[in-house]
């Protein structure tokens, strides 16, 4: 275990820490001076000063809330494989959202725009009916479902919902399709160039978590 432990410093544990996502907040909450929780089976490539590994399973829900004890928020980096996604991305949202509940800490869940469907409008609030068009968006819709059911019975969980990823790391739509030909001049772009789409920025993303978590811890 590499420990680089601020001392008295708000902790927060970041479930999926070798993801695109997780590596983003690992970062991100250790430059904004939090005492960062990685959890991930290898350790992390780069740990910043701040930062600790934790390589426990996400499943051993009680050894890893005893290691992680006095994290005050849960960040739910862990994004299973497509072909898995279906079976595996709702128990690991309720291995995460267990280890918050443990904690008694906030519970923050990147979500996108699958909920809405092929019907969505252009332009997306917190009053846009979700109407999913595929087994994911449903997957998606559950999920939410769940956390809005355990916000109501006390627990604090915060959705911030983005397009889709693109930096910390490879393996997005941007760098897999759209710029994979730029050093032969040539730019593929896989939809309609005419229709709107959100792109969400990974590093900027993630401190879009550390503002929240921060407005949470400060009541606000």
């Amino acid at each position: 275990m590499q420990t680089n432990a601020i001392p008295n410093a708000p902790a927060v544990l970041v479930l999926g820490a070798n993801g695109r996502l997780g590596a983003a907040a690992v970062q991100a909450f250790a430059a904004a001076g939090w005492r960062v929780l990685a959890q991930a089976r290898r350790t992390p490539a780069a740990l910043p000063s701040g930062a600790t590994h934790m390589a426990l399973d996400v499943a051993d829900t009680a050894a890893l809330a005893a290691a992680a004890a006095g994290a005050r928020v849960v960040v739910h980096g862990l994004n299973p494989l497509y072909t898995r996604w279906a079976a595996e991305a709702l128990p690991l949202m309720r291995h995460g959202l267990a280890l918050a509940q443990r904690l008694d800490a906030s519970f923050m869940l990147p979500g996108n725009v699958y909920n809405f469907g092929a019907s969505m409008p252009t332009r997306l609030d917190e009053h846009t009916p979700q109407r999913p068009t595929t087994r994911k968006g449903r997957i998606r819709v559950q999920m939410e479902d769940e956390l809005r059911a355990a916000a109501q019975r006390g627990q604090r969980c915060v959705v911030i919902r983005a397009g889709d990823f693109f930096g910390s790391g490879t393996g997005s739509w941007m760098d897999l399709v759209i710029a994979k030909s730029l050093h032969q001049g040539k730019l593929v772009y896989p939809g309609p160039l005419d229709r709107p789409h959100a792109w969400a920025y990974l590093p900027d993303l993630a401190r879009a978590f550390v503002a929240v978590a921060s407005r949470a811890r400060s009541g606000r």
